[in-house]
């Protein structure tokens, strides 16, 4: 595939991990759910982008800067505002172009109203990093973040599980009542 002329090099670092969501649809603040979820955020850099200690690269999608073993991360706009914050293990004197030294990190998420509807915020910890270099048309450094509610399971049984183990202890029952009584006896000498 040929890309663009005007395409740039970026660094895309896509982190997922779990956290909690809480969040209305329709801006209902009758129907908030609130519960576990799995988070995720993409940052995007510039491959030729020069750092500079403790200067963050501003755009009006996203700045983002390293610190130390720290990467920092922040976007906003009117109804929506996020940020990350990426360790490793070794400080940080350029972009890392690779998963090795990654720690662990934290998302933390506001949406005030999205098109969907969706209102609330999320925010959790990130334990899994996948770097790629990717091609893109859009120039400059942008990042996004999102989540998806992890179904909560029952914490007790519905009425046809007990039922079905009521019916199981009863089969059980019947079969050692059909089987008859076991004579043992002992021999003396």
């Amino acid at each position: 595939m040929i890309s663009p002329a005007n395409a740039a090099l970026f660094i895309h670092y896509h982190v997922t991990g779990t956290g909690t969501a809480n969040y209305t649809y329709n801006a209902d603040p009758t129907q908030i759910t609130s519960g576990p979820a799995m988070i995720y955020a993409d940052l995007y850099v510039p491959v030729n982008h020069v750092v500079v200690p403790g200067f963050p690269l501003c755009t009006e999608q996203a700045s983002c800067w390293l610190k130390g073993n720290q990467i920092y991360a922040y976007y906003g706009e009117y109804r929506s505002a996020a940020s990350i914050i990426l360790n490793f293990v070794d400080e940080l004197t350029d972009w890392p172009i690779d998963n090795s030294g990654f720690k662990s990190g934290m998302l933390s998420d506001g949406v005030l109203a999205s098109a969907f509807g969706l209102a609330g915020y999320y925010s959790g910890t990130l334990d899994t990093l996948s770097v790629t270099i990717i091609s893109r048309d859009q120039g400059t450094a942008f990042m996004t973040s999102g989540f998806s509610p992890i179904p909560v399971l029952p914490s007790v049984p519905e009425p046809s599980s007990w039922a079905l183990l009521i019916a199981g202890f009863a089969a059980c029952g019947q079969a050692m009542r059909k089987r008859g009584k076991l004579a043992i006896s002992l021999k003396t000498e």
